[in-house]
């Protein structure tokens, strides 16, 4: 359900324009991390233009994750696009979403979101924080930040409605690429994939060439050309 609270955190933000101009050499920018950081791990993805780093946390507030990264992108130029609603849709702290459950392990989390866009290049910057253990020191848990290209939403879109439309879409999916649909990152795209027999594949394969189509246009248009 992860991914479906991501893409729904997508679409509701996709029509908040961007307000911010980087300029930014791409690759140039490295995500800095609080000195409270442990077990920093980082990621960079050359295929679909995205950097992330994972690291854990201790005895902190939320807020004082949320203001760091907020310093780092809103100084390279780029902009918190909730900032712009209405102050009664506002979140405190400055979050853009929260979200508390009972984990598999039956141990509660509770998980905060912030989102950051720049114009030049067309970007996203996100915050994830999750919180698995609270005592009077402050909360435990784990901080990803990533950077990633806005895109369309508009194919998202139809995979959403694609895989939630029909469940047994997400299944015969899932048995059919060995993977989770979702996540597009990790999908092959045939090269013939129009010649499937089975019009889901066809129109999942579709969906996923056209995202992954954008993040090359991306590529060749604000990465590959500095």
């Amino acid at each position: 359900m992860n991914q479906i609270r991501s893409i729904f955190l997508l679409l509701t933000l996709a029509p908040l324009a961007s307000v911010a101009d980087s300029g930014t050499v791409y690759w140039s920018i490295e995500i800095p991390t609080p000195e409270i950081a442990e077990n920093i791990l980082s990621d960079t993805n050359e295929k679909f233009y995205s950097k992330n780093v994972t690291f854990d946390v201790s005895d902190i507030e939320p807020d004082s994750i949320g203001s760091f990264y907020n310093s780092f992108f809103t100084e390279m130029g780029w902009a918190d696009p909730s900032a712009a609603l209405p102050s009664q849709f506002q979140r405190p702290g400055g979050w853009s979403g929260y979200s508390m459950r009972i984990n598999e392990s039956g141990q509660p989390e509770a998980a905060y979101g912030r989102m950051w866009k720049s114009v030049n290049p067309p970007a996203i910057g996100s915050l994830q924080l999750v919180l698995s253990n609270y005592t009077e020191a402050g909360f435990s848990g784990v901080v990803t930040v990533s950077i990633t290209p806005e895109i369309d939403t508009n194919s998202l879109m139809q995979l959403n409605q694609l895989l939630g439309n029909d469940p047994k879409n997400l299944f015969n999916l899932f048995n059919a690429v060995g993977t989770n649909p979702f996540e597009i990152q990790n999908i092959v795209v045939p090269a013939n994939f129009t010649n499937e027999e089975d019009p889901l594949l066809v129109e999942y394969f579709g969906i996923v060439n056209e995202v992954i189509e954008q993040y090359y246009e991306f590529g060749q248009k604000y990465v590959e050309q500095q």
